[in-house]
């Protein structure tokens, strides 16, 4: 299976050190990497760089960490691929934006079975891993729950949603 790490910080740290030591488990998770971070502070916007190559014999990863990622929120990834071949669109984080043009950002652990709902995505994933389709999947509950109140979701509301999804 994955090894996720995620980082979410009252103030901006530099993570370098963190990064450097999740990823020295590719070895055992070779089949890609993803890194996603907030690289300005109060933004929603996260910087997304990934790779499908073992995070250990990356060369674009090796020039990421060469200089300080410094950020409050990160989300980390390396896979080993149960569903979905070995490509860099199915590598994570998977992004997707929501109707009201809110990002969505989403890495997964384990494998989904039989839970027809995703079954509906599997059309419109660029991927063929489980984790996307449950972005979609996600994304699709967001966008029904905004279009019933005829409204974006408060941070409230968006924790709710998630909390039912899962």
């Amino acid at each position: 299976m994955c090894e996720i790490f995620g980082i979410s910080a009252n103030f901006p740290c530099v993570i370098n050190d963190y990064l450097k030591t999740f990823y020295s488990h590719s070895s055992l998770h070779p089949h890609g990497w993803g890194l996603a971070y907030r690289a300005e502070e109060n933004s929603s916007a996260l910087k997304i760089y990934k790779g499908k190559e073992p995070a250990f014999k990356s060369k674009y990863l090796d020039e990421k960490l060469s200089e300080p990622v410094v950020t409050d929120l990160a989300l980390a990834h390396i896979r080993y691929a149960t569903i979905g071949n070995v490509e860099f669109k199915n590598c994570h984080p998977h992004k997707k934006a929501d109707r009201l043009g809110h990002q969505w950002t989403l890495i997964h652990n384990g494998t989904i079975f039989d839970f027809k709902p995703l079954d509906k995505f599997i059309s419109y994933q660029s991927g063929d891993t489980d984790s996307e389709r449950i972005l979609l999947y996600i994304v699709d509950e967001v966008n029904k729950k905004q279009g019933q109140l005829y409204r974006g979701l408060s941070p409230q509301e968006r924790f709710m949603l998630i909390d039912e999804i899962i």
